[in-house]
């Protein structure tokens, strides 16, 4: 992205809309606050600018690793149920039930079992395989950022970056709860396969479904340890090691240990358990470093006025840092309808605001 203005029409916040047409006081209020910064002060404001955007666009694939996460658990979840009802009306929903019913046509002589794991592997492999568009959801996420950064409030005696990380904190609440809904879900289903299958028929198919769950997920979470290792480089020292200790309870013993099954219990149910709430751990952990992602995107201050956001006008830019409503208008005006971002081609613009 070039920091330009394209795209540059999407204002968030309280303030004011209008072009207050400031001009040459502007221009001098904007002028002396960038002067006062000394080069250390500008150099910081550009490597943050470049971590910002790093740290959005891993935020926008901890998304898209999630959608995957909770995706496979709704697939597993709702084949195995089908399989042991082995009844239409306790099919899955989505493109599983759809795809059950089209192989159903396709050969209705083959097992419903066959037909139910069939489709719901097929799911699966689609869910892992899926190319997601990190842009798109990288925008969704700093308009949203945009909305926080001139709202968010600053009580007394707290860091804005504290004010921050509460407000996307309170913002996550939905996907916290849906992770919630997960692992009691997974409780459940766990009792369920507690339970000796029907016949040998039934114990074959719960075992497919297990091995294409398992597989899916070990490639789930090989695309976790490689984000990981690249989000380190933008996350502050204050946040690594809370999320460090988070990651270390994915693939832990107490999560992996099989008990000996019991008289009665289908002998597999320790292994599925295992790995269904290790899954569990995984998305817990995806919220976690997904939050903290977006904190390390979000934006203090103008990178024009150096002003905070706080209850102002707050413009995303096609290279999605931000700058208030004000000062890119009355910034437009000054490179004649083609500003550039002050972040990004920061040279250019002193040199361009000096000279105007």
């Amino acid at each position: 992205m070039s920091g330009s203005n394209a795209d540059a029409d999407r204002r968030y916040g309280g303030g004011r809309s209008d072009n207050f047409g400031g001009g040459s006081s502007w221009l001098s209020r904007v002028r002396g606050a960038q002067m006062e910064r000394s080069p250390v002060e500008v150099k910081a404001a550009i490597e943050r600018g470049r971590r910002m955007n790093t740290a959005l666009r891993q935020a926008a694939r901890c998304s898209s690793l999630r959608t995957k996460s909770v995706g496979l658990n709704r697939v597993f979840s709702s084949a195995i149920r089908s399989v042991s009802a082995a009844a239409p009306s306790s099919f899955g929903f989505g493109s599983f039930n759809t795809a059950r019913r089209g192989r159903s046509m396709e050969g209705a002589a083959a097992p419903p079992q066959d037909m139910l794991c069939s489709a719901a592997v097929d799911e699966m492999d689609s869910l892992a395989e899926e190319a997601f568009d990190d842009a798109v959801e990288a925008r969704s996420i700093v308009e949203d950022l945009a909305i926080l950064e001139s709202n968010v409030e600053t009580a007394a005696g707290a860091t804005h970056e504290r004010a921050m990380a509460l407000a996307i904190s309170a913002a996550a609440e939905d996907d916290a709860e849906s992770t919630r809904r997960m692992a009691s879900d997974t409780d459940q289903l766990v009792e369920q396969l507690r339970n000796e299958p029907a016949d040998d028929a039934e114990a074959e198919t719960r075992f497919k479904l297990y091995e294409a769950f398992f597989e899916k997920i070990v490639k789930l979470r090989a695309e976790l340890d490689a984000l990981f290792v690249e989000c380190v480089s933008c996350i502050t020292t204050a946040g690594k090691p809370g999320l460090k200790r988070e990651m270390s309870k994915i693939d832990h013993p107490t999560n992996l240990s099989v008990a000996d099954p019991r008289p009665g219990e289908w002998i597999a149910a320790g292994m599925v358990a295992a790995v269904a709430r290790n899954l569990v751990k995984l998305t817990q952990f995806l919220d976690s470093l997904q939050q903290r992602l977006k904190l390390e995107a979000s934006q203090t201050e103008c990178p024009i006025c150096l002003d905070g956001f706080g209850g102002k006008q707050v413009e995303v830019l096609s290279c999605f840092h931000r700058v208030c409503t004000e000062c890119w208008d009355e910034w437009g005006h000054v490179c004649n309808g083609q500003p550039m971002c002050p972040l990004c081609r920061h040279d250019e613009f002193i040199e361009r605001l000096a000279s105007a």
